[in-house]
């Protein structure tokens, strides 16, 4: 069955007519008195043209839009390959490997041109330890722990063991085969990646990138742009007991799908199986859940709601205190999670990604990625 023809279209159809119709009378009774039918014809042939021509310049642009209006938008929900996964510890594996070789041939105490870098040099050490203020102009490659003073400034390090820089403290790359802990106000400038578990310390500035085979456990108002763990949390990590979707592979739904023009509420303790997709708001209160996945403007997911599969919002995302989404999260706005929020769940790791800022409450707790194009920030308190 054809779709009626939409408002916006015909009042556009019927305005091209009218002003063709106008056009001829115009011809045809204010053209020249002497001309004859033939002459008065080819008049009014020559301003249909004229309006034909004027109306496709008008009109050819408009027509691809034109004929969205009479399509109903959003009303699938967006596929997301739940397998997908980028490395994030691309950085950290490439620097690996180009020393390597290095690191195998070179003897102890080498320095060296530092991968074909201009005036850039290394240097093989058998471990380091470095007092208050120090100033390391050469890439370090230890063999074993690196521990620094307060106020140091580093290039490039890597270390088979573990590494601990002091507080207030610069360098441009990290990377570590042991744990990681980064004291208080430490700069970061490009990237850290570590094989372990990654603790930072509070006011850090993770430059770029942090990835971790391990936890990520991050200090208060730290910033970063991206950051991927096993889980990323705020805080000491905490023990998430409503565990993951049960049957994870199967959100979102597909065959199961409320759509909606208007914002959606979903109640307090209220269990839906479905996928949400709407123009408007979704918001799932206190206890709510949502076997399935949510596509709006603006979602907001309750004191301990979980909603099981992907949320993706054209606007913000907020996760309220013990709130959860065990799915993805793509926001076109910011996305806030408060205390004791979740995403993701142990052992699937999830993307959460933001066009805007990301803010990460105490006990906040992402298995996964977590992106930013904006700013993203942790703070000791839940947000909004």
């Amino acid at each position: 069955m054809l779709k009626p023809i939409s408002p916006v279209l015909r009042t556009v159809t019927l305005f091209a007519v009218a002003a063709a119709l106008v056009v001829v009378f115009f011809a045809l009774f204010y053209s020249n008195g002497s001309a004859g039918p033939e002459q008065r014809l080819d008049t009014a042939i020559a301003a249909l043209a004229i309006v034909a021509g004027f109306a496709a310049l008008v009109f050819l642009p408009m027509l691809p839009g034109l004929l969205e209006l009479r399509r109903s938008a959003d009303a699938t929900s967006l596929t997301i390959d739940q397998n997908y996964s980028r490395d994030p510890r691309y950085m950290g594996k490439s620097f690996r490997e180009k020393i390597s070789n290095v690191l195998q041939s070179a003897p102890m105490h080498t320095r060296m041109p530092f991968l074909n870098r201009s005036k850039e040099y290394g240097r093989i050490v058998p471990s380091l330890n470095l007092d208050d203020g120090e100033n390391w102009t050469d890439a370090v490659l230890s063999k074993g722990a690196v521990t620094t003073g307060k106020r140091v400034h580093l290039v490039d390090l890597y270390a088979q063991g573990d590494v601990r820089i002091g507080a207030g403290s610069t360098l441009r790359a990290l990377a570590a085969d042991g744990d990681v802990q980064l004291e208080s106000n430490v700069s970061v400038i490009r990237w850290i990646d570590g094989e372990k578990d990654v603790r930072v310390g509070p006011n850090a500035n993770l430059g770029h990138s942090l990835s971790a085979v391990g936890a990520v456990e991050l200090g208060n108002n730290v910033r970063f742009s991206r950051i991927c763990g096993n889980p990323v949390v705020v805080g000491q990590p905490r023990v998430d007991r409503r565990g993951p979707a049960p049957d994870a592979g199967s959100w979102p739904l597909g065959n199961k799908r409320k759509t909606a023009t208007t914002t959606v509420t979903i109640g307090r303790g209220e269990s839906v199986e479905t996928d949400l997709v709407t123009r408007s708001n979704v918001e799932v209160l206190e206890g709510g859940v949502v076997k399935g996945s949510i596509k709006g403007d603006d979602v907001i997911v309750g004191p301990n709601a979980v909603v099981y599969g992907n949320v993706v919002a054209r606007g913000d995302v907020m996760v309220r205190d013990g709130g959860a989404i065990r799915g993805h999260v793509f926001a076109e706005g910011s996305v806030f999670l408060s205390r004791d929020s979740v995403v993701g769940s142990a052992g699937r790791s999830k993307t959460l990604y933001s066009s805007r800022n990301v803010e990460l409450a105490d006990g906040a707790t992402v298995f996964g990625w977590v992106i930013c194009e904006g700013d993203g920030t942790t703070v000791s308190t839940s947000p909004g």
